[in-house]
């Protein structure tokens, strides 16, 4: 890919030199041509008298030459005896012509410089060729590209298919059909493949989701040369109702960290504190955010766990553990009435990590122990149960959040009624302009002034008992 770049930056240099050193000799086939034409109308007794000038009439043939007048045929022309044909010089035709020699002609002859012509050349093209030959860059790049980024999702396939059969019963089933299949990746575009697995005990389902470079994309290749952007792999575990108990937490980095509380709900409702991940015996690149604090200390302190984040820590970006989440806060759908639609929250272990400049080169087996540790961090969270605190704990902060978005709904509903109402209200006064009869506008005047004094009354009563 490299070459690739150093080809396409040596293609635009060849480029510039050739515009800025255009051939200086372009048209010196031509001065030859010039210098011959000169010479013929210097040189007044050439030898040949019937050599003529384009443009001009031939030279004075002498009487003796020519035959007797039985040889002149109705179009003028005398024919020698050795078959050259000579026109007659009509004086009528020519009104300044007068008899006499050459050499008396020639202070008379004048002769105008005709435009040269001009031949094309590939310097001409120099813009032409230099697009013709970023297309063919940009679609070798892009058949590269989408090779290299083929051939390391089947390399990452390949490398953990072993793990993979161990785990799940069914590995890369596409979806299609009444019959599952097996080893086989989900093509979601150029940069992006799924693998689906399922049937372990602990989890229902495992979405593995590679989100690679996009190397067959030139503009891309160059933007990632000043600010790298490594393949990534997210790791979604979908678990049953019995197999997590409710709590939230979540251990990322820390400017990771910032947009997990922007964008998810359940990190925005549960997890509102960050702590320091030291007290968790994780490195300080990581920022720790618990809902229960004993769920934090009792997964994250195993000796298992927080190896892995040691060992690992440049390849580790998020760890979310959730048993309310319900995705990005800008998916909340509204209702007919304008209310928030409640999604149905999912139990889910959501790990993100990224892929070593070993692996960037088809060694995918150095990420291999990054998902036997998500194996057995749900094991692992299958055998925890909460205490009684936190189980109490957990419960409040689940009817909080629920009157919270009961609050909202409502609210959302109250506005969007009151929208509706003035919509209504504006669509018949702009009815009532239209009306000619004075009757009904009156009756309609009458109408809502009556409205707007029955509200007032109610305001008034509502005053006297809160005083």
């Amino acid at each position: 890919m490299r070459h690739l770049l150093l080809f396409s930056v040596l293609v635009v240099w060849c480029g510039v030199f050739v515009y800025s050193h255009p051939k200086d000799d372009d048209f010196a086939e031509f001065e030859d041509d010039e210098e011959f034409e000169t010479d013929v109308f210097e040189d007044g007794d050439s030898e040949d008298d019937d050599v003529s000038v384009e443009g001009e009439f031939d030279e004075e043939v002498e009487e003796d030459d020519f035959e007797t007048d039985e040889d002149l045929d109705d179009s003028g022309v005398i024919e020698e005896d050795d078959d050259v044909e000579v026109e007659t010089i009509d004086t009528e035709e020519f009104e300044d012509y007068t008899s006499g020699s050459s050499d008396d002609r020639k202070s008379d002859i004048k002769i105008s410089e005709s435009a040269v012509a001009q031949y094309s050349t590939w310097h001409w093209y120099y813009a032409e060729i230099l697009m013709l030959l970023g297309l063919v860059c940009y679609l070798l790049n892009y058949i590269m590209g989408r090779t290299r980024n083929q051939s390391l999702a089947v390399a990452w396939l390949e490398a953990h298919l072993e793990l993979l059969k161990a785990n799940f019963t069914i590995v890369g089933d596409n979806g299609e059909g009444d019959s599952a299949t097996e080893e086989e990746l989900i093509k979601q575009s150029d940069n992006s493949y799924v693998l689906w697995s399922s049937g372990r005990q602990g989890c229902n389902s495992m979405i593995i989701q590679m989100k690679l470079q996009k190397r067959h994309d030139l503009l891309f290749l160059l933007m990632n040369a000043v600010r790298p952007n490594p393949d990534t792999f997210v790791v979604s575990v979908q678990l049953a109702d019995h197999d997590m108990d409710n709590f939230v937490l979540a251990v990322s980095k820390k400017k990771s960290a910032v947009k997990m509380m922007k964008e998810l709900s359940d990190i925005q409702n549960y997890c509102p504190e960050r702590r320091s991940a030291d007290k968790f015996n994780l490195p300080s690149s990581f920022v720790v955010l618990p809902e229960i604090h004993e769920a934090a200390m009792a997964i994250l302190s195993h000796n298992t766990i927080s190896s892995v984040f040691q060992r690992y820590e440049e390849l580790i970006e998020t760890l979310h553990i959730s048993d309310q989440y319900t995705g990005v806060v800008d998916d909340m759908a509204e209702d007919d009435s304008g209310g928030v639609v409640v999604k149905i929250p999912e139990r889910k272990i959501i790990f993100t990590y990224t892929a070593p400049r070993a692996a960037r080169h088809g060694n995918m087996k150095s990420v291999e122990p990054l998902l036997r540790f998500l194996l057995q961090l749900i094991d692992r969270i299958n055998k925890y149960r909460l205490s009684k605190e936190g189980r109490d704990k957990a419960t409040k902060n689940r009817q909080r959040v629920a009157q919270n978005v009961q609050k909202l709904s409502h609210q959302q509903r109250q506005e969007a009624a009151q929208v509706r109402k003035e919509e209504r209200k504006k669509a018949e006064k702009e009815k009532l302009l239209q009306e000619t009869d004075p009757d009904k506008t009156r009756k309609w005047e009458e109408k809502e002034h009556k409205r707007a004094l029955k509200k007032q009354s109610r305001v008034k009563q509502k005053l006297m008992r809160v005083g």
